[in-house]
């Protein structure tokens, strides 16, 4: 949670100017337990008591606003998001205000990362008093980083082909790995056969982050609108389907639709 009057002590940057390349269509709009797969981690940063994140938007732009100004947020394009995923964190460090003592960078894919995870890493970083913090599972790294505001010169002057990692290659005295039992620190959306997995667990664990939030920012009402399929019938759907599920609302109804007009079997 944030402290002090009209300070925002840590501020947020949600990444979200990616080409979903390995999708094939922009995977931060497909839907994603009663919203979308950006909507989401919007609503866990929020939940997480910080207030007006950054959306940076690249690629479908136009789309990707519009998602996004559902929710209480800020927004900037980054015209080089081609370059990589750096030049997306270095267009949201021009954009943030001084006042912000340290920067949560969060990956807008990575729906599955609850409030509880990122305050985690907030409550480390105040303890510790380390510069760049990120939670660990089993030993491996995952997200969301957060970095102290002094580094904000160093990362403008990355280079493209270093990316942020080599910050903490650079500091490792000052790297701080929280542990934790959640794996899903470590996942992320890429394939169709990661969102389908997601959407399996949602299923599964009856997970809803939406409900911390009592509602008051969940577009679907907290009902989570998911359907668990198969990895063969998935890929099917999204043969069938095309794009089209990327730009419609998309409910267990219309995928189910999609199913039957393929004459498939859930």
């Amino acid at each position: 949670m944030n402290q002090g009057s009209g300070m925002q002590e840590v501020c947020a940057i949600v990444l979200a100017a990616g080409e979903s390349k390995r999708m094939g269509s922009p995977k931060m709009l497909l839907a994603y337990n009663g919203t979308t797969v950006l909507g989401k981690v919007i609503e866990n940063v929020l939940a997480a008591g910080i207030t007006e994140p950054l959306v940076i938007s690249g690629a479908e732009r136009d789309d990707i606003i519009k998602a996004a100004m559902k929710y209480p947020v800020k927004h900037c394009y980054n015209d080089k998001y081609r370059s990589g995923m750096l030049s997306s964190v270095q267009c949201g460090l021009t954009s943030l205000a001084d006042e912000c003592r340290a920067v949560l960078v969060m990956p807008g894919d990575q729906p599955m990362i609850g409030e509880s995870e990122i305050n985690k890493v907030i409550k480390a970083w105040r303890r510790s008093g380390r510069g760049i913090v990120m939670p660990s599972f089993n030993g491996k790294r995952g997200h969301p980083l957060l970095v102290d505001m002094k580094y904000r010169p160093e990362i403008l002057a990355l280079p493209e082909e270093e990316g942020l990692r080599r910050l903490a290659e650079r500091h490792p005295d000052d790297v701080l790995e929280a542990e934790t039992d959640d794996p899903s620190v470590l996942r992320d959306i890429d394939t169709k056969e990661d969102y389908l997995n997601e959407l399996n667990i949602i299923k599964r664990d009856g997970k809803d982050n939406c409900r911390h939030l009592g509602g008051a920012h969940c577009s679907g009402g907290g009902e989570p609108a998911i359907i668990a399929v198969g990895a063969a019938v998935g890929n099917a759907i999204f043969d069938a389907v095309g794009a089209r599920l990327f730009r419609v609302p998309f409910t267990p109804e219309r995928v189910l639709q999609a199913v039957e007009s393929q004459k498939l079997k859930v």
